[in-house]
């Protein structure tokens, strides 16, 4: 996936256009007003411009390489987009994106991306279907991560409400055989985390292939997609690992609940549309 990251430093440390030179016996006449730059003199100053420019662009290029290398994804994308405003070219623009999706920052990878596809021209290392494509994957990431903060919200909201029910609630006397254990709830809750990752995990691995294949003609694939395909091996095995052991755990926590009952424990509960939230008290 890193490798279009280095696309645009070729272009960074292409050779610098020149200005016209003039020899000693080919320069023009010097003008008669005094002090008034001759043509030679003005192009050699747009030169130079074009020269501090694009040392200007390519030290942002390094720097911005920097972060990215060391995990820094935020700064990485200033420094690209820093770059990218000095020297306009479309595959710094790409690497903005690039740093925003690593760093998490779906919403900013998304705007990233729609200025490169509201450009009138792109390179042919930067297909418009290819583009299109990440742009329509990265919103059904966008619209799941929202989905998921809403049901972790309704479920922080729904606990709390239990925890306050809990403190208002009269003190009971602790009865023989008490409920499920704790304990057991936990395991399962985070066997069912782990189902939930591996699902995702899973999700973002199908995506990657289908992407790497749509970019193959027949078995031939462009060098560029040898990260994906990397990436969508590696979340195939972190799938194949979390899915199983997420099942396991909710199953083993569900049994150990009501195997290892404590005494004198109490639990209130609150449930909603998105799910369900407990506070447990006892005696342990």
């Amino acid at each position: 996936m890193r490798s279009l990251l280095y696309l645009a430093l070729g272009l960074l440390f292409a050779p610098l256009p020149c200005g016209v030179a003039y020899a000693q016996d080919d320069a023009p006449p010097a003008s008669d007003a005094p002090g008034e730059p001759t043509p030679a003199e003005g192009e050699g100053d747009a030169a130079r411009d074009v020269a501090l420019d694009q040392a200007e662009a390519r030290a942002h290029f390094s720097l911005a390489r920097v972060h990215y290398e060391r995990g820094r994804f935020e700064e990485a994308a200033r420094e690209f987009d820093a770059a990218y405003a000095i020297s306009p070219q479309p595959e710094l623009l790409f690497n903005v994106f690039l740093a925003h999706r690593d760093g998490g920052r779906l919403a900013d990878a998304a705007d990233a991306l729609d200025r490169l596809l509201a450009l009138p021209e792109l390179p042919p290392s930067l297909s418009r279907a290819f583009l299109e494509s990440r742009r329509t994957a990265l919103e059904a990431s966008i619209a799941e991560h929202q989905a998921m903060e809403a049901r972790l919200a309704a479920q922080e909201q729904a606990l709390a409400e239990a925890r306050q029910q809990q403190s208002e609630a009269p003190e009971e006397t602790p009865s023989e055989g008490g409920g499920p254990w704790v304990g057991g709830w936990v395991i399962a809750g985070i066997g069912a985390a782990l189902t939930v990752t591996g699902a995702i995990t899973g999700a973002v691995a199908l995506d990657l292939y289908g992407s790497v294949t749509a970019r193959c003609t027949g078995n031939a694939c462009p060098a560029d997609t040898e990260g994906d395909r990397a990436t969508g091996e590696a979340l195939t095995i972190t799938t194949d690992v979390l899915l199983p052991v997420g099942v396991l755990a909710v199953g083993a926590g569900v049994l150990l609940a009501f195997l290892l009952a404590d005494e004198a424990e109490s639990v209130a509960a609150a449930c909603t549309t998105d799910g369900c939230a407990a506070a447990v008290r006892g005696t342990f």
